[in-house]
């Protein structure tokens, strides 16, 4: 019978697949075997998957064949996942635990009887993707068009490749995969000629049944391998292999060698996998590396312990199962140990399993032998019992358990069985009773048996001889061995000789030990006293000769003091010298001068003091003067009670004063002359000025004195009297500082501020400081007159100003119907020049209005978006900006009857298109918006730029825009700001100069090279939320703070700007990038010759044919002559995904046709390539993106 299960289990997002199911009925118990409860489920995507699952039901009565149709999702219920007829080649089913090992289970509910119930087998999903199964292998046809290295990269991204043919019938089945389609598909093998033969992708050569494809009597088309008159290596490019090209459909397709390159549909093949050890015995070893392809094999042999021993070859099955393995059966060791160690015994008779990895047989060691290791015996891969025991005699241990006192050596023998040990008493010791012979043997308990008992020797109260000098008391205490020490002594004056101690001890001989020896004491040579002492001759002993000392040079013996010392019992010299210094006396009673000043706190021995004269007095040469100061001499007391050391104070002398005064017209006073003469001794001097001078210091006479360090006080200076910091009664208009700080006799000339100018006689200005400390003179000032207006205004402003001093300003305009553009302002300056009218210009439009500082004109001109914002610039301008309704009404206006004109609005290259995607040329923010209903929608994916409709209609009102085509030529509105934007609208010499500007994708132009290289970076900073002409004014302003920056590049980013300062401009480099670079006035500006390059292409002229249907919306330059740099095409035209079909040199006639009939295609590009014409049908329209090719595109007209 065939059982239908239906299989339960929750995946968790393994895997995806595909969303159709297989319709199936819920599984019944009652009569159905039902599979629930996964233990375990392996996936590989598209490969083989082990199922293992509880079962329920009438699963006892399953017999032959079991189909499982699907995984029936747990939680739905429903049945997503398809899975492929397999069969189970077992009458029971088995469940595969994760370690590969097969578990029984037990039927849970349902007329199971109870049997235990097992399921197992491998189960393949069906490939959404449309793999196909054969023989070992699954295959995928895919209807598409491309090269063979193209083909093939596919396969391998799925982990395939192109199929490799072994068979005629593997053959029939891939043509059976693609025999209804009239498209060839790419085989994977190559054609190598001379001699002709295939080598294929895998490696190897020929065609395996190639007798049985060439065969006779074949008919081409129907089954002959090779198709007829193939291969032929058509013009010697057809180097790969295909299959196809049948003359109708359902014919059989046959082989063709073809040009690697050209395009074809795929044929994907990859090997069944064998991806786990199900089916094999889990104690078979192998060698392979899983996954193993379907027909490899590996080597394999049951592990060690099993049988059979012998290798054998298995085999990775079509069906992706290692097939081929022997059953392993485990070796057995029989009920007998053999291999029992001495002294031991087992019984493994009673045990049921004697096998490897079966039960163990416990042994036992022999009374009187102790176990070392493990009894337990198993049995071994070799089918011996094995164990690590041993059975060892027990030991009684080195010693027998001796009483105290006692020794024994046991070595010779120490186990149960061996030799008797003798023991003894100690040294010092004596055995208690005579029948004890300290015999001791060791038992099979392990435990020695014998006897002994001993007792210590005793020495008595008494020390016997001691030496000469030396005593002892009565030993008290334990006298015995072992006990208590004994203490000796030398007798008074008397010590022990070096070496000797004066401990004795009992000896284990019953006899006090000991090597006490005494000798007299010695006092040594030396008597040491502080400041005092003595070397002794004669005997230093105990009873020997006194000794005499002395106290040292400056000392003297403390008044019943003695110089004798004797030896004493202690061996201490026995004395009472004490040492004091002799003293020197008052030192001002030894100086005896009234002009002398002594510092003096001890007069006794090695005391040292001081002494100076008083203020006003000095040492004589004869003084004992210190070295260091010459006005303090220094005395010593001397070992005979002496002061050493003189000082003669003597009186102090200033000099002549005449050396001390501060200049030529300080002199002294009448009262003061004797002061200037050497030796003088004057206290003090009275000094002066001449008339017309003052003194420093103020007043008409200041006293200098002679200080006490022998010189005179400091002298002030004469200067001339000041005529003060201010000029009193001056026109308020002439120079107020000119004069701050000039002295009498001086003469100061003071002009009128600039601005303004004298109206008096030669004399006026000319001031002099007279002898009163006055200024003298006079000056009157008015401010300048500019006049009339200068000459070089433009021809359009007719008007004058009639206010023309110095600070009067002035607002001229361009006369009707110009406009003004720049600044109008003028004002007088202080050099009686009028300045301003900076950038004046006037401007006139055929027709314009002007809104702020915005001039909208309007250009009825039809061009593209790109040609109107070139012609906007070269006008001074940009496409225009709207940023309120009063510039939309105003640029509505100009022209309500024409329908549509181009705005500044637009998409950049690569941005994805969107109303929030769209910026404007000149960089302003793009927050103002008047889209029309539905608009902007990008029909046919073209529209990325922004027109103004100004007839009501087609869902849109007047004044509303729209979303068109770069290519389309409509007329414009140019925005011109005539705004001046310098920071002074007087000041026209501006620091910076406009080197190079970029407005966007649709205007590339030029920057500095260097703008984003670290080395040439002086700052780098953002100004976020403001406007561009702000921006550049702070950018400037940085640039001149920074000595190094010579120029700075201004970048647009939304409402932000970018302003790097740079060290060096290098040279100028091609950008889209809206942005400005602007260089010092007068540094020179970069060129675009460095390191610009040109792509360098034939000189021939464009076709530029025009073909009915179609526009030519992108070449090189508008006559269609000389290729440049900047040439435009599609980007779709660098994406073979996007070609269509391509026609050589003679086919564009063909190219036009296809595309015109081809509803996919929507343009066609005609490149052309030393004076040929190379053509290529598209189906996307891309972007326009630079190119260094030379092309025109032509689009469908819609």
């Amino acid at each position: 019978m065939k059982l239908t299960a239906k299989i339960a289990v929750l995946f968790g997002g393994l895997f995806a697949l595909a969303s159709h199911t297989i319709a199936s009925t819920p599984c019944d118990p009652s009569s159905d075997c039902c599979l629930t409860g996964f233990a375990q489920v392996t996936v590989e995507d598209f490969g083989l998957t082990t199922i293992s699952a509880q079962s329920e039901g009438n699963c006892s009565q399953a017999q032959g064949v079991v189909t499982i149709l699907c995984v029936r999702d747990a939680v739905t219920g429903s049945c997503p996942h398809p899975l492929y007829d397999v069969s189970l080649a077992h009458a029971s089913l088995t469940i595969v635990a994760p370690d590969g090992r097969a578990q029984n289970a037990t039927c849970v509910s349902g007329p199971c009887d109870g049997h235990p119930v097992n399921v197992t087998g491998v189960y393949r999903f069906a490939d959404p993707a449309g793999w196909h199964y054969y023989e070992g292998s699954e295959y995928l046809f895919k209807d598409t068009s491309v090269d063979f290295d193209e083909a093939r990269a596919f396969c391998q991204s799925l982990g395939a490749d192109l199929p490799v043919v072994d068979t005629r019938q593997e053959n029939e089945f891939i043509d059976s995969l693609t025999r209804d389609l009239t498209e060839s598909v790419w085989l994977g093998a190559h054609l190598l000629q001379d001699p002709l033969r295939v080598t294929w992708v895998d490696g190897s050569e020929g065609i395996a049944f190639e007798n049985d494809t060439f065969y006779d009597d074949c008919t081409f088309g129907v089954d002959c391998l090779f198709q007829k008159n193939e291969p032929n290596n058509f013009n010697g490019e057809e180097f790969c292999l295909s299959q196809g090209h049948p003359t109708k459909p359902g014919q059989s397709s046959g082989w063709n060698d073809a040009d690697c390159s050209v395009r074809k549909s795929i044929v994907c093949e990859r090997k069944i996998l064998c991806s786990s050890r199900l089916g094999l015995d889990a104690m078979l070893q192998t060698d392979c590396v899983l996954p193993v392809p379907s027909g490899d094999q590996c080597n394999a042999r049951c592990e060690a312990g099993f049988e059979p021993q012998n290798p054998v070859l298995i085999t990775c099955s079509n069906e992706g199962i290692l097939v081929g393995g022997p059953t392993c059966e485990p070796v057995d060791c029989g009920p007998v140990v053999t291999t029992l160690p001495a002294n031991a015994t087992a019984d493994c008779s009673s045990l049921i399993d004697t096998r490897y990895k079966g039960q163990a047989c416990e042994a036992q060691c022999d009374v009187g032998f102790e176990l070392q290791g493990d009894p337990t015996f198993t049995c071994g891969t070799d089918g011996l019992w094995t164990a690590s025991m041993t059975c060892n005699p027990v030991d009684c241990g080195p010693t027998p358990d001796l009483p105290n006192n006692t020794v024994a050596d046991c070595s010779a023998s120490t186990v149960y069985g061996g030799q008797p040990c003798h023991a003894a008493c100690a040294p010092g010791y004596e055995t208690t009773q005579e029948s004890e012979d300290g015999i001791y043997t060791c038992t099979a308990d392990g435990e020695w048996v014998g006897e002994i008992s001993c007792t210590r020797k005793d020495c008595g109260t008494t020390i016997a001889d001691l030496p000469v000098n030396a005593s002892a008391n009565e030993c008290g205490g334990d006298t015995a061995f072992g006990g208590d020490d004994c203490e000796a002594s030398c007798d008074a004056g008397y010590e022990p000789v070096s070496g000797t101690s004066t401990t004795f001890t009992c000896g284990t001989d019953g006899m006090w030990q000991g090597d006490l020896a005494c000798q007299p004491v010695d006092c040594g040579s030396t008597i040491t006293v502080t400041n005092g002492g003595a070397t002794c001759s004669g005997s230093t002993v105990y009873t020997g000769d006194d000794c005499e000392a002395s106290c040292d040079a400056g000392y003297e013996p403390v008044s019943g003091t003695s110089t004798t010392f004797t030896c004493g019992t202690d061996g201490m010299w026995q004395g009472d010298l004490a040492c004091q210094p002799v003293d020197c006396g008052s030192l001002s009673d030894f100086i005896s001068d009234a002009f002398a000043s002594v510092n003096c706190a001890s007069s006794t021995f090695t005391s040292t003091c001081s002494a100076t004269c008083v203020p006003g007095y000095e040492p004589s040469p004869e003084s004992n003067v210190s070295s260091t100061d010459s006005a303090v001499a220094e005395f010593t007391c001397g070992p005979f009670g002496s002061w050493q050391g003189a000082l003669d104070c003597v009186h102090i002398s200033c000099g002549s004063i005449s050396d001390a005064l501060a200049d030529e017209f300080v002199t002294l006073a009448s009262d003061s002359e004797e002061c200037a003469l050497d030796g003088n001794r004057c206290p003090a001097a009275n000094v002066t000025c001449p008339p017309g001078y003052e003194l420093s210091t103020g007043g008409s006479v200041h006293t200098m004195t002679c200080k006490i360090d022998g010189a005179w006080s400091e002298s002030p200076t004469c200067q001339r009297v000041s005529c003060g910091p201010f000029v009193p009664n001056l026109d308020p208009e002439a120079q107020q500082d000119a004069c701050l700080d000039f002295r009498f006799g001086d003469v100061c000339e003071i002009g009128c501020r600039a601005g303004y100018v004298s109206n008096g006689d030669a004399d006026q200005g000319v001031f002099t400081c007279d002898e009163t400390g006055e200024w003298q003179g006079t000056l009157t000032c008015d401010p300048v007159d500019c006049g009339p207006m200068p000459s070089g205004l433009p021809d359009n402003i007719t008007s004058q100003c009639s206010n023309t001093k110095l600070g009067d300003t002035c607002e001229l305009s361009c006369d009707a119907p110009f406009f003004t553009k720049g600044s109008n302002m003028f004002k007088c300056t202080e050099q009686g020049v009028w300045i301003g009218g900076c950038d004046l210009e006037c401007l006139a439009f055929d027709v314009a209005t002007q809104v702020g500082d915005s001039v909208f004109a309007f250009i009825e001109t039809p061009m593209t978006f790109s040609k109107a914002q070139v012609n906007c610039l070269e006008l001074g301008g940009n496409l225009a900006s709207v940023s309120n309704d009063a510039e939309n009404d105003a640029i509505f206006n100009l022209n309500p009857v024409i329908e549509a004109r181009w705005l500044g609005g637009f998409v950049p290259e690569g941005d994805e298109h969107s109303a929030a995607a769209f910026q404007w040329v000149d960089g302003s923010s793009f927050n103002y918006t008047n889209w029309a209903s539905g608009e902007p929608n990008d029909y046919l994916q073209k529209e990325d730029c922004t027109s103004m409709h100004t007839l009501s209609g087609r869902n849109a009102l007047a004044g509303e825009w729209n979303d068109v085509s770069c290519t389309a030529k409509i007329p414009s509105v140019c925005e011109i700001n005539v705004a001046y934007h310098g920071a002074d609208p007087y000041s026209c010499d501006a620091p910076f100069e406009l080197a190079f500007s970029s407005e966007g994708f649709f205007n590339p132009g030029f920057r500095f090279s260097t703008a984003f290289e670290p080395s040439a970076q002086e700052f780098e900073v953002t100004y976020s939320d403001t406007d561009s002409i702000t921006a550049y004014s702070a950018c400037s302003d940085h640039c001149l703070q920074n000595t190094a920056c010579v120029g700075f590049y201004l970048q647009t980013q939304g409402d932000s700007f970018l302003c790097i300062g740079l060290n060096d401009l290098g040279y100028a480099q091609q950008t889209t990038v809206t942005s400005s670079s602007y260089a010092r006035t007068g540094y020179p500006v970069p060129g675009t010759t460095s390191t610009t390059t040109t792509t360098t292409t034939t000189t021939s002229a464009y076709a530029c044919t025009e073909y009915a249907g179609f526009t030519i919306e992108m070449v090189a330059n508008a006559d269609c002559q000389v290729p440049g740099d900047g040439d435009l095409v599609t980007s779709a035209y660098s994406n073979p995904l996007f070609h269509i079909g391509t026609y050589a040199d003679g086919e564009v006639d063909q190219c036009v046709s296809d595309c015109s009939s081809d509803s996919e295609c929507l343009l066609f590009v005609v490149e052309y390539v030393d004076d040929e014409e190379r053509c290529t049908t598209l189906r996307y329209l891309g972007i326009e993106e630079e190119t260094g090719l030379r092309v025109v595109t032509y689009h469908k007209q819609q």
